[in-house]
Order: structure tokens, then C-alpha cells, then sequence
């Protein structure tokens, strides 16, 4: 280890933090909005299991943005590019509210016997077929090895946002290149190590709410949805920032074009890797598999599925392909917003039927979930964001942007 790896290790020391309005807004807004939103929830404790139910997706969305956050920037680090520039203090932001997403997963575990059936004895006891696939996954599905794999991958994403952040911090103050290697050699394995822990944490957290049945695109779609959660999420906070100091000296219409056909690479990608998780289902025609789409497929759950196959894709795949849209500001905000509010819809479509089954139904806490720890979230991305200048500093990319958004104006 380098003595430069020995002078960021011991603390974070950020640079000075030049914090726009919008910011102290976001971070007073979104606190009242969480006291409000957990308030009401709170009320309706008399009944548990519903208030379990409608958490994990809420939980999945939010934790899933911080995961995002992580995973775009050190896909940042490894491919370089303005649009770095512009988000990368967002998207350190974003990664490190994961410090706190283990408090918020303190229900999920006190609930485990309500939520995952292999947890649950008495389910087990009075379900031969349920014990049948408990004993064969016994040696995975148990809550010691659960909570234990669980406490690895956080502390996992803990360590590649704290260290990642660190560096950059430390590449502010100092200048020095070796800070910028630093990071983009981490990002390179960081994001392999980055796949498999995702794979196993949507295999722990979404897909074992049904033991019997399983997917191998699975780890996918949590990769991809998170990635375009945090997308979507970075592209509303910078179109309200881009106006402000830091931000004005590097922003163009050019930058949000780039934003907006990562936009939508990444709406293509979330459409294929669906359509490939159904067509290998369709082709395998397995009973334990086809049942996940059967239980999709009737009544109001089909009308639900039409919707989100129609809004979530098709609908911003011909929106984004107008480049004018693309390049201004608010109105890419505003699909990136749609998208944003349909990752959540996605997210219900996926885990709810596994409580309902071909039963729809919408509970007031389904809706109310999402708002009470989007408002907590918010906050502290907030608070995070107050830590650091907006603007990274002696990255050689920052002057060509200010060259070229000065042109621009």
C-alpha cells in the first residue's frame, strides 16, 4: 500500500461544499415529507404483515438507487466521458447513503417469517411441498446464513463508497493523477465483484420470497433496474442544479443529450433483459417456472402487466428517440421522472403477486411506503450532497467543458 492510500484511509476530509439552493430545499422538503409519510404508515401497525408486504418493494426501490449510484460511478471511472463531470458528486452522494440502508433493513429481518416462507416453521410444517424445497435448499435458505450474507453485501457497498469518495476527495485537494488511476483500477474489479453481489442480494431479498420457483435473468434485472433508478433519479437533480454555481460552468444542451441516450441505452437494456427472462420461461414451458407469468397474467395483474410493458418501455423508447427532447433539460427531466415513478410499478408487478397471487388489490400502504422512505432517502442524499463542491476539481475534462459550454451559450 502506497502512502497515499495510508493519508485517505483513516478519514474522510471533503472539499469545501458550495451547496445550491435547490439543495437545502430538497434536504428540508424530503424531511417533512418522511415525518409525515412514516407518521400515517405508523397508524396502521394493527396489521403487520400488509405493513411488511408494502415495505420490501418501497425498501428494494431506495436501496436500489443507492446501489445504482455505486455501480454507474465506477462505471464512470472506467469509461471516462463529460457526463461524469457533471454527475460523478451525485452520484459519491447517492452511494453513500447505503451507510444507512442497514437501519432500514431492521424491519425486513424482524419480519422475516411474515415475508420469506423458508423462514416461517409453521408455514413449512403445514406445506409438504414447501418443506420438500426447504430441505433441498436448506444449506442456502436459512436465517442464519441470511443475515449473514446480507451484513457482507453491505458492507461490501460500504467499503467501495467510502473508499471511492475518499479518492476523489483526496484527487480535489491534491491534484494529484494517482488518485484518478486509484479509482479507475478499483472500478475495474469493484464492478465484477459488483455483479455477483447484486445477483446474490435480488436472489436473497426478491427472488426467495417463492422457493419454488427461480430465474437466471434475475440478477440481471436487479442490475439494470437499479442502474436506471439512479439515472433517472441523477437527471432530476441536475436539471434543477444545472443552473446554479457550480454546475453553469460546465452544463449544455450537449451534456443532457448524452444523459438522455444513456437514458435510453439503459431502457433498452431493462426491455431485453426482460423479454429474454420471458422467452427463456416461454421456451422452457417448466410448471415451476411458467407459474411466475400465469399468476401475471389474469384479470387486473394482466392489465398491470400491459401497462408496464407500455409505459416503462415502448412509451420512453419512441420519446427518447427525439434528440430536441433530449437535449433540453426539463422536459428529460420529466420522463426520467415517469420512468423513475414506473421503476417502483415494476417493482410492486414483480414481488406483490407473490403475496396476492392472481388477487389484485392496491393498499393505501403500498402507496404510502414508497413516499415515507423516499422522503427519509432523500434527506440523507441531501445531507450528502452538502459535503463536497459540486464540481470535482483538476480533472483536465472540467476545462474542456467550461470551453464548450461557453460556446454553447
Amino acid at each position: 500500500m502506497s502512502a497515499h492510500e495510508h493519508q485517505v484511509t483513516p478519514a474522510l476530509v471533503s472539499p469545501a461544499p458550495d451547496v445550491p439552493v435547490p439543495v437545502t430545499s430538497l434536504r428540508r422538503i424530503a424531511g417533512f415529507v418522511a415525518l409525515v409519510a412514516s407518521a400515517v404508515v405508523l397508524t396502521g401497525y394493527s396489521n403487520p404483515r400488509q405493513l411488511l408486504q408494502s415495505y420490501l418493494p418501497a425498501f428494494l426501490l431506495w436501496t436500489g438507487v443507492s446501489i445504482g449510484c455505486l455501480s454507474m460511478l465506477m462505471i464512470q471511472h472506467q469509461s471516462g466521458g463529460h457526463w461524469g463531470i457533471l454527475l460523478r458528486r451525485l452520484l459519491e452522494a447517492g452511494a453513500r447513503t447505503i451507510y444507512f440502508m442497514p437501519i432500514f433493513f431492521i424491519p425486513i429481518l424482524l419480519g422475516m417469517a411474515d415475508l420469506y416462507p423458508w423462514a416461517d416453521p409453521v408455514r413449512i410444517a403445514a406445506d409438504q411441498h414447501l418443506a420438500e424445497v426447504v430441505q433441498k435448499k436448506g444449506a442456502y435458505l436459512n436465517v442464519p446464513f441470511f443475515i449473514g450474507r446480507a451484513i457482507f453485501y453491505f458492507l461490501f457497498w460500504a467499503l467501495m463508497a467510502r473508499t471511492l469518495t475518499a479518492f476523489s476527495w483526496k484527487y480535489d485537494e491534491t491534484g494529484d493523477r494517482e488518485y484518478a488511476e486509484k479509482m479507475r483500477r478499483m472500478s475495474g474489479w469493484g464492478l465484477l465483484a459488483q455483479a455477483l453481489v447484486i445477483t446474490f442480494a435480488g436472489v436473497d431479498w426478491g427472488m426467495s420470497l417463492d422457493p419454488h420457483w427461480y430465474s437466471t435473468i434475475w440478477g440481471i434485472l436487479f442490475m439494470v433496474g437499479q442502474a436506471l433508478s439512479a439515472w433517472c433519479l441523477c437527471i432530476m437533480v441536475v436539471s434543477r442544479l444545472y443552473t446554479h454555481a457550480p454546475l453553469n460552468r460546465v452544463a449544455s444542451s450537449t451534456l443532457f443529450h448524452d444523459l438522455g441516450k444513456f437514458l435510453f441505452a439503459l431502457v433498452m437494456l431493462w426491455g431485453y433483459v426482460n423479454l429474454s427472462q420471458f422467452l427463456i420461461i416461454w421456451s422452457g414451458n417448466l410448471p415451476e417456472e411458467t407459474t411466475w407469468y400465469l399468476d401475471r397474467s389474469v384479470g387486473a395483474w394482466k392489465q398491470l402487466t400491459y401497462l408496464v410493458v407500455g409505459l416503462h418501455f415502448f412509451l420512453p423508447f419512441f420519446t427518447l428517440l427525439s434528440a430536441g427532447l433530449k437535449k433540453n433539460a426539463g422536459r428529460l427531466a420529466v420522463v426520467a421522472g415517469s420512468l423513475f415513478a414506473l421503476r417502483y410499478v415494476d417493482l410492486f408487478w414483480n414481488i406483490a403477486p407473490i403475496f396476492k397471487h392472481q388477487h389484485f388489490s392496491v393498499h393505501p400502504f403500498d402507496l404510502l411506503m414508497p413516499v415515507a422512505l423516499g422522503g427519509a432517502w432523500l434527506y440523507l442524499f441531501a445531507r450528502q450532497i452538502e459535503r463536497a463542491s459540486l464540481l470535482v476539481k483538476h480533472d483536465p475534462q472540467v476545462h474542456e467543458m467550461e470551453v464548450l459550454a461557453a460556446h454553447a451559450h
